[in-house]
Formats: structure tokens, C-alpha cells, sequence
């Protein structure tokens, strides 16, 4: 009997500063590991525009537009955001 899986991060906050250097490298790592998915949340508009444009770019990672609550105030009704 044969079982396949595969293996999914239920996030992971790729768009942080912290991964500026390596980006790229951290996303093959995940690939080589046998991660099949990742879902980049958004915490706050700009995180959640890379979060999105990363989803366009890599078809593993999978984007969830928000805003944490401690964000809330930063937020406006302009649509063009």
C-alpha cells in the first residue's frame, strides 16, 4: 500500500525584513522539505499587497488578505489601497 501526503505550513510571514536577504533561498528550503503549501497572511496592507503579489509569483504559496487588530487605526476607505 502507497501513501502520499504532502505538507503544508499553516503560515508563514514571508514578507518580513527578516527574509530580505534570503528570500529565495528560504522558499527553495521549503520546496526541498516537501512543503506543499504556504499561506502568507497579511497583517496589515502592505503585508497583505507582498503577500498577494508572492502568490502571483510562486504557485505554492497561497495569499489571505487581513489586518491585525493592533492595525485597525492605520486603516482608511480609500479604495486605490
Amino acid at each position: 500500500m502507497h501513501i502520499s501526503y504532502a505538507l503544508e505550513s499553516p503560515h508563514l510571514l514571508v514578507e518580513w525584513r527578516l527574509f530580505d536577504g534570503d528570500r529565495e533561498e528560504v522558499f527553495q528550503k521549503i520546496q526541498a522539505e516537501g512543503v506543499g503549501m504556504v499561506v502568507d497572511i497579511g497583517a496589515d496592507i502592505e503585508s497583505t499587497k507582498m503577500a498577494v503579489e508572492l502568490s502571483e509569483k510562486y504557485d505554492f504559496i497561497y495569499a489571505a488578505a487581513g489586518v491585525h487588530p493592533s492595525e485597525i487605526a492605520s486603516l482608511t476607505e480609500d479604495p486605490a489601497i
